[in-house]
Formats: C-alpha cells, sequence, structure tokens
C-alpha cells in the first residue's frame, strides 16, 4: 500500500471517504505484487457452479473421481450461506436447490442432479449478478462508516466482472484513469459512471502481433488474411502515437500476425487471446524446430472495430511466477553457503536430498516458462517433490496435511508484518515520532503489537487514526487487526477460515493438475492458480529449510513436517482455551505465536 495520490481530488476529502476507499481497494486488489489475502478472491458462486460443470464432466471420462466433486459442492454451499446478494437472486429457487446439492453423496448412482443444480445456479446469477451488485455498490459507498460491507461488495464485483471476462490489466488502467489521474474528482456519483462503463458486454478487435523468430514457419503455408508484410499494413493506419510505438518496435524483415473479429470484453483481453492462439501455432514451431527459441510478444496493437477504428497498444502483462517478491524475508541473513548446507549436509539423508534438488529444479522450470500451464504443472511437481507424497496413498490428503501447518502457523504474522510495511510506507516518520513511548530493545512489530491492543497506549492508537485520515484503507486495516488481536474468538474464526480457503484451493490445484496432465485441459484460471501455488512453494520450501539449517536434528524432511504439524496442533489448542477470555498482551503474543 501507498499513500494515496489525490492531487485531483476535492480538497474537502470527507464526503467522498467511502469513494476513495473503494477505488483504493480495487487498485490494490489489482496490484501484481500485493499479498495474497489483500487480492480479490477467484471464485464466487457463478464461478464455482462452472468448475463443478466442468468437473462434473472429467468426472463421467474417468479424469477425476467423484468425490473430488464434494469440496466443490462445499464451497458453492459455503458461498450460498454467505452471499446475500446471490440469496436474494435465486430467491425462491434457493432452498431446493440448495437440498439437492446436500443430499447429493459421491456413492449415489445418479450424479446428474448435481450438476443440473449447479447449472441453475449459474443461469440464474450470469446475467444478473454484476448489476445488482453495482446497485448495491453506489448505494453503500454513500456512507463512509459502512468500510466492511464496501470492502465486501467491492470484492465480490471484482471477482464477477473478472469472470464475466474483462482483465485484471484493463480494471487497474481504469481505476487509475478514473480516480488517480487529472480527473476531477468532486462528489460521489463518478463511481455511477465508471461502472455504468463496465457493462461486460462483448465487442469485436483486431489484434496485430509479430513474433520475429517464428515469423518464416509461421507464414511459410499460412493464409493470406493471416499476415501482413509492413508495406501492406502503413496504408491502413492512422498514425496515432499507439501505431507509432508499434511501427518503431518492428524489426526490418518480420511479419505481421493478423488476428481479427477477437470478441473480447476489453482491448487486454482481445491480447490474450491473440496470443493463446498465437502459442498453438508457436508450439507446433517448437515441435518441428527443436533448437528455436519461441518468442514472447512484447508488444501488440489492438483495435476495436469501429468507425473510425481505436488503436491501442498492448504491452505484455506482468508474468503470473514474477507477481511475487525475489527474496523471503526469513532468508536475507542466510549466506549461499547456509542454504545449501542440508542438501550437501552429511547430517541429511539422500531422499531429503533428492526432493529438495527435485523440488528447486521443478521451481526454476516454473518461473522461466512463459505459458502459464507450464508455470502451472512445474510448480505442482515442485510442491509435490517437497512434501514427498506417498505413492499409492491419498496424494491430495497427505499434501494437505504437511502444507497446512506450515501455512497457516505463522499467518498472522504475514498480516503483522503486511500492516507494519503500510505504516512504513504511508508515514514512515511516525515510529520514530513515538519513540518515547517504545519499551528498551523492543523491535517495531513488537511495539505495533502493543499498540494495537493495550489501553496504555490508546492515546497514541488515536493519533495514529488521525495520521490516516486522507487514507481510509490503511486506517480501516489498523482498526481491523486491532480488532483482531483484541478478540481471540475473531483471531480463531479468521484462522479457521483461512485454512478452509486453503484446504479447497489445494485441492482445486490438484483437480486442476490431473485435467492437464491426463486430458490436457486448461482452465480460465490458471494464471491466478499460479501466483497462488508459486506463494505456497515459496512459503513452504523457505521455512522448511530454515529448520533444516537451524536444528539439526531435523534432519529429515518428514520429520520437520512432522514437526511442524505437533506445533500446528498444539497452536489450535492454545487458540482454542484463549477463545473466550478477555483480551490481553499475552493472548497477542499467543495469536501471533510469539508464546
Amino acid at each position: 500500500m501507498l499513500p494515496p495520490n489525490l492531487a485531483s481530488w476535492n480538497t474537502d476529502i470527507k464526503p467522498l471517504i467511502g469513494l476513495l476507499y473503494f477505488a483504493q481497494r480495487w487498485d490494490e486488489m489489482l496490484f501484481d505484487f500485493s499479498i495474497d489475502s489483500h487480492r480479490y478472491r477467484s471464485f464466487n458462486v457463478p464461478a464455482l457452479c462452472s468448475e463443478l460443470i466442468d468437473s462434473h464432466k472429467l468426472c463421467t471420462m474417468g479424469i477425476l473421481a467423484w468425490g473430488s466433486l464434494l469440496p466443490i459442492r462445499d464451497e458453492i454451499l459455503h458461498g450460498l450461506d454467505t452471499d446475500l446478494i446471490s440469496q436474494a437472486i435465486l430467491d425462491h429457487k434457493l432452498a431446493p436447490l440448495r437440498d439437492i446439492m446436500k443430499s447429493w453423496d459421491p456413492k449415489c448412482k445418479d450424479h446428474a442432479p448435481l450438476s443440473y443444480a449447479a447449472g441453475v445456479i449459474h443461469d440464474t446469477l450470469d446475467d444478473t449478478l454484476h448489476i445488482k451488485l453495482k446497485t448495491e455498490l453506489v448505494n453503500t459507498i454513500a456512507d463512509p462508516n459502512q468500510k466492511k460491507r464496501i470492502d465486501l461488495l467491492s470484492s465480490q464485483l471484482l471477482t464477477e466482472l473478472i469472470r464475466k471476462g474483462y482483465s485484471e490489466q484493463f480494471l487497474y488502467s481504469a481505476i487509475k484513469k478514473c480516480f488517480f489521474s487529472d480527473n476531477k474528482i468532486k462528489d460521489i456519483k463518478v463511481i455511477e459512471s465508471f461502472l455504468n462503463d463496465l457493462d461486460a458486454k462483448e465487442k469485436k478487435y483486431t489484434v496485430l502481433v509479430y513474433s520475429p523468430r517464428t515469423s518464416e514457419l509461421l507464414t511459410r503455408n499460412a493464409d493470406k488474411d493471416f499476415v501482413s508484410h509492413i508495406n501492406s499494413l502503413k496504408p491502413r493506419l492512422h498514425n496515432d502515437q499507439a501505431e507509432k510505438t508499434f511501427i518503431n518496435s518492428y524489426e526490418k524483415g518480420n511479419i505481421i500476425l493478423e488476428f481479427r473479429e477477437i470478441e473480447a470484453t476489453d482491448q487486454f483481453s482481445a491480447r490474450y487471446i491473440a496470443e493463446d492462439r498465437l502459442k498453438v501455432a508457436t508450439s507446433f514451431v517448437g515441435f518441428l524446430k527443436h533448437k528455436l527459441s519461441i518468442d514472447n510478444v512484447e508488444l501488440a496493437l489492438v483495435y476495436e472495430e469501429l468507425r473510425p477504428p481505436v488503436a491501442c497498444l498492448v504491452r505484455q502483462p506482468t508474468k503470473a511466477t514474477l507477481k511475487r517478491p525475489d527474496i523471503h524475508q526469513g532468508m536475507v541473513d542466510r549466506t549461499l553457503v547456509d542454504m545449501i548446507g542440508p542438501i550437501v549436509s552429511h547430517d541429511t539423508d539422500d531422499v531429503t536430498k533428492h526432493r529438495l534438488l527435485g523440488s528447486l529444479r521443478a521451481h526454476m522450470a516454473g518461473t522461466r516458462a512463459s505459458i502459464a500451464e507450464d508455470q502451472f504443472t512445474n510448480l505442482w511437481t515442485a510442491l509435490e517433490t517437497l512434501v514427498g507424497a506417498q505413492i499409492g496413498g491419498n496424494t491430495i490428503d497427505a499434501i494437505q496435511n504437511k502444507c497446512i501447518p506450515v501455512l497457516c502457523l505463522k499467518y498472522f504474522n504475514k498480516l503483522l508484518k503486511s500492516i507494519l510495511q503500510d505504516i512504513h510506507r504511508c508515514i514512515p516518520d511516525f515510529f520514530q515520532s513515538a519513540c518515547s513511548e517504545r519499551e528498551k530493545n523492543e523491535t517495531n512489530a513488537q511495539f505495533l503489537l502493543r499498540l494495537l491492543v493495550t489501553e496504555k497506549l490508546k492515546a497514541l492508537r488515536l493519533r495514529l487514526y488521525d495520521a490516516c485520515e486522507q487514507n481510509p484503507l490503511l486506517k480501516q486495516r489498523i482498526f481491523r487487526f486491532h480488532e483482531i488481536f483484541c478478540d481471540p474468538q475473531k483471531s480463531y474464526n479468521l484462522l479457521d477460515a483461512h485454512e478452509k480457503r486453503l484446504r479447497w484451493h489445494l485441492q482445486r490445484m490438484y483437480r486442476v493438475r490431473n485435467a492437464l496432465v491426463h486430458a490436457g485441459q486448461s482452465c480460465s484460471y490458471i494464471s491466478s492458480l499460479v501466483v497462488n501455488l508459486h506463494s505456497y512453494v515459496d512459503h513452504i520450501f523457505t521455512d522448511i529449510l530454515e529448520r533444516l539449517i537451524k536444528e539439526t536434528h531435523h534432519s529429515n524432511l518428514d520429520k520437520a513436517y512432522f514437526a511442524y504439524q505437533i506445533e500446528y496442533e498444539a497452536y489450535r489448542k492454545q487458540l482454542e482455551e484463549i477463545k473466550d477470555q478477555m483480551p490481553s498482551e499475552e493472548h497477542a503474543k499467543t495469536i501471533l505465536c510469539w508464546n
């Protein structure tokens, strides 16, 4: 999080707080490098219903087991219980549809009703949900005290618009252009025009790209409507800036590839569709010419097919595997010798060495791959190799049982670290100005925890809120963490929800992996899964490696996972014991796993 750019906003910001909060949240949810806890949810009820229908087909083909539909069914039921907008749209259909889903059993003979019920829910919500969400959001933004609801509706709408075909790139550029550029923001009515433009209707586009090294092979037997030479292209240009930049980047002798009448919701999505078509061709090029390196398309010129056509220069998006910082904080002080120690040490058994090296190789292959499916497959291999799922056993159960304790044990530490970084960026002199309130040798994290939970520092906490008057997102987040650390029951519930989402997501990744490997079938949300999977692999590898470095008696990976499982069970029992007790600094330390 960075301080919002309010240069174009009305000087009296108070009437616009709800609007600013919305704009900040969308900006954060779409930012490439936001932590996963602050990004938008990839799935809502209609998206889950689509996933269930697709998975149902794979079950009938024998690719997936019928039991693999259970977590999707449970996630849909959870969504129906918590999504009030979907409940209102489904109305009288809700109860019978929910009953059909609840009564389904993987061992039954007739699985069709489950798929039919998902189809009815999807079709009922498909054309209406984004409209209802917009209406609710416009009405709610007028009340700045409704930040939790603004947050919920903003996230739900963003998820639905992306499901309807909008790209993250387009929505991110739209929020920047409307709210954080030269546009004057004088009243909250600007939200209506902003949302009205996002009508989820497809338009027709023409996309021009070129791929230098593959152009000769791609065009040797190509249809003349598919390719153009630069000289035949120039008479059609209108000499606007986007076209000039594209032409200037063009290298002499190459062929322009032209994709016409692409139907998409925005120009960025049109580029992705064209690039997917190009990847089919380049895959054959790679098959024919083993030594040929396939080029990524850096620039594309996209025309919306209007009269006259409107050109837009669309650059390559951030690769999914790059949406993470390079260095894990826990490894910053480690030398390369320290890190490779467990791999070369005589105290480490051979199986552990092979798994660590194998996971590193697969991780490197995943991060270097240019296609999302290749990134995902290699990163999943890195995860499966690292956790050592037993052959012949229940693979996904073994993966979950080993991953969940590592990913959940320091969950609240990750959130505290995030808010600490936000305060540093937005109010850089705060910790220095509060030095008189700090205890001897107290770290910033320890001081922030005391600030959030102790009555003694309430006056300073109020000063911190005052410093956030023009940054409602930071103010709301500080207040939320104050609530979490002062209410052990809320912390317990939040950890429970986080663990449940992780289990659903790992099961989803396993289904996608099986569909890719056994049926060659990908999914529309593969890039989103890559971001999450990459985060899991990095987190688990660095935490496990740190433990192997520190504790010589954990020279075996399975022993390290066993220790994590014991610690996580003990941690959950501690939270269970304090969840009904009065808040205290000691309880907050227990929540953070500092005790």
